[in-house]
């Protein structure tokens, strides 16, 4: 199974961070895009990725052994907007990286893969892999077309399934636990299954379900079998994807139908994002769930802030 693992990197402390993590297998996965982002404001949005590509670099620049002994990829923004060119003048000024995967965010057609993978080789960026982000109506509508004209370096598909819920302006979100998510995991296995490339499935956003996460890996693997990889965002989810063994789960409580106060449970996400302390564009409840900015747009939309 293919694991590409969203870690934090930040200015003081990293070291120790990259202690606790090191030994797990899986693509150490660095994000320039949606994680350091604000949703309200595009001025303060420019200014938080101008802080954080600094900070990267240096990480990078100060700890040889992230990208000697390990395999790591990143996030990028998507070609059509002003950040990409920024983006990659930052992996062309990290020397002497050889990056597993670039991955790319919210594709909806071929063109910004070629157009991605020309900025690339023309500012000599190291890199083994594409991978595309799939993440709105139009993205998979196109994914087919996308598979078909076969272009060698896009290795990896991966499902981003927060930025899909709000492009479908659906609340609350669906996630794993839930049929819905599974059907639109199957409409695009029916394109990838005569390909050679991997699908990757969205991140699980509910930190503590280790009942979720394995019923999300058993459902991987009953659809792709082999061929199938998980995008994680903490260590027990990296580990339990190392150590993930098909065995029946039909005793778990999922899928289920979610049955919920859509105006309460849109005044708690606006009240639980509020009270974060990190600047990044996410933040993290008392249940330890991972609050996502996409739904709070939409549960500002819901409620007509």
């Amino acid at each position: 199974m293919k694991v590409f693992y969203f870690i934090k990197y930040f200015e003081n402390g990293f070291n120790a961070y990259f202690e606790k993590i090191n030994n797990c297998i899986a693509t150490f996965t660095f994000d320039l895009e949606d994680s350091i982002h604000d949703f309200n404001d595009q001025n303060r949005s420019r200014l938080l990725k101008e802080k954080y590509r600094e900070i990267l670099k240096n990480v990078l620049n100060q700890n040889l052994n992230i990208h000697h002994y390990h395999s790591i990829a990143i996030r990028i923004n998507n070609p059509l907007i002003k950040e990409f060119s920024k983006d990659i003048k930052l992996l062309k000024e990290i020397n002497g990286i050889h990056w597993d995967t670039i991955i790319i965010p919210k594709v909806e057609n071929i063109n910004q893969i070629k157009i991605t993978l020309l900025e690339l080789k023309k500012n000599q960026v190291k890199f083994q892999n594409i991978a595309i982000f799939i993440e709105t109506k139009n993205g998979m509508s196109a994914l087919k077309e996308i598979i078909f004209n076969n272009i060698p370096e896009l290795k990896y598909v991966i499902f981003g399934h927060a930025d899909y819920n709000l492009d479908n302006r659906i609340f609350p979100f669906i996630h794993q636990s839930e049929s819905q998510y599974w059907s639109w995991v199957e409409k695009m296995f029916i394109d990838l299954v005569d390909s050679n490339i991997i699908f990757i499935n969205s991140p699980c956003l509910f930190l503590d379900d280790n009942d979720l996460f394995n019923f999300n890996l058993k459902k991987l693997s009953d659809i792709f079998k082999v061929r199938f990889g998980q995008m994680t965002l903490t260590l027990r989810q990296t580990s339990m994807c190392n150590n993930f063994k098909e065995r029946d789960f039909g005793s778990l409580k999922y899928p289920y139908i979610k049955s919920v106060d859509k105006v309460e449970f849109a005044l708690e996400l606006i009240k639980e994002d509020s009270m974060k302390k990190s600047d990044k564009s996410f933040s993290i409840n008392g249940y330890n769930n991972f609050i996502c900015p996409q739904e709070v747009v939409m549960a500002r939309l819901f409620l007509g802030y």
